[in-house]
């Protein structure tokens, strides 16, 4: 029989759903794009439920801003660490440690490009007919 802790408390040995989210969402909003991706695929992806999705994060578009911004707060911790352990002399230097270490977060992550590339083609979308993003739906 299951042993439970109290309220709030996860219990031990419990897996990290949000992980597996963000993970489930990235490979497949990267790979078929917004409009070919439901919040129930990507449960089905993550082993979770898809209410618990939009508990977390409300609608697929705020889903997705979390996931962008998730990559975006990673990046920005990768280019701090190689400019505070590097010297610049020169211009140069500064643009070429930038681009190494941006290829380097990207090597990783290579559905990066093709999910902000579909974002701001949604956002664009959504902008030129007028939707606000508060009220939107899977």
């Amino acid at each position: 029989m299951r042993e439970w802790k109290s309220l709030g408390r996860p219990m031990e040995g419990a897996r990290n759903t949000s992980d597996e989210i963000f993970r489930s969402g990235l490979q497949q909003l990267a790979a078929q794009g917004n409009d070919e991706t439901s919040l129930r695929q990507i449960a089905e992806d993550a082993n979770v439920d898809a209410s618990l999705i939009v508990y977390q994060f409300g609608c697929k578009l705020e889903y997705w801003q979390a996931i962008i911004k998730r990559q975006i707060e990673e990046l920005h911790a990768q280019l701090a660490r190689s400019e505070g352990s590097a010297h610049f002399p020169n211009p140069a230097s500064v643009l070429r440690t930038a681009m190494e270490s941006f290829v380097d977060f990207l090597v990783p992550r290579p559905v990066m490009p093709q999910l902000w590339s579909d974002y701001s083609a949604f956002r664009a979308s959504l902008s030129a007919i007028r939707i606000n993003p508060l009220f939107c739906h899977d």
